[in-house]
């Protein structure tokens, strides 16, 4: 007989666009799309320097769209970064505590793709101190994959001198 025990991570991230959770969410195009990234210390001890990482990727994805409020938004490698520079909550998070930074951008449908979506790949990292006093790197990842809806379209084709029977009478 064998045990396993199932640990809380160090420090944990959820990851939700408007409001949703799961492997893969819709959303619409041209439409604002809000992204919440959520933190947890789960630890007894302050993690310090903690910093929040969100790549995105993918065909749907406007860079020119991406809004950060607190945060920075790096386009060369489309993240989006929170650190206590720019949210000085992060120099230190006390034990049982978190809190939730956001960002926002526009998903895109762009003609003659399909299935355009972006992948959304967050990661918190952070220094906990050891009894040893050497920090000691904690770090935690997530995973969102959005899919950009995208609207049917149909055309109509009425044909009269085409086609393999040869044509008479009067064209409707």
């Amino acid at each position: 007989k064998s045990e396993v025990a199932i640990k809380k991570p160090f420090i944990s991230i959820s990851l939700s666009v408007n409001g949703e959770k799961g492997g893969e969410i819709a959303a619409p195009p041209g439409q604002v799309a809000r992204v919440e990234a959520s933190y947890l210390n789960n630890l007894s001890v302050p993690v310090r320097n903690v910093s929040i990482s969100l790549l995105l990727s993918g065909t749907g994805l406007d860079e020119k769209s991406v809004r950060v409020d607190r945060g920075f938004y790096q386009s060369n490698t489309d993240t989006v970064r929170f650190d206590k520079g720019s949210l000085p909550e992060l120099s230190e998070v006390a034990p049982g505590e978190g809190g939730t930074v956001s960002f926002s951008f526009e998903p895109v449908a762009p003609p003659g793709v399909s299935n355009p979506y972006i992948s959304l790949s967050g990661a918190v990292a952070g220094e906990r101190s050891e009894e040893s006093g050497v920090p000691e790197e904690v770090r935690a990842a997530a995973f969102q994959k959005i899919l950009v809806e995208s609207e049917a379209s149909f055309s109509a084709l009425a044909s009269y001198y085409t086609g393999p029977l040869q044509t008479s009478g009067v064209l409707p």
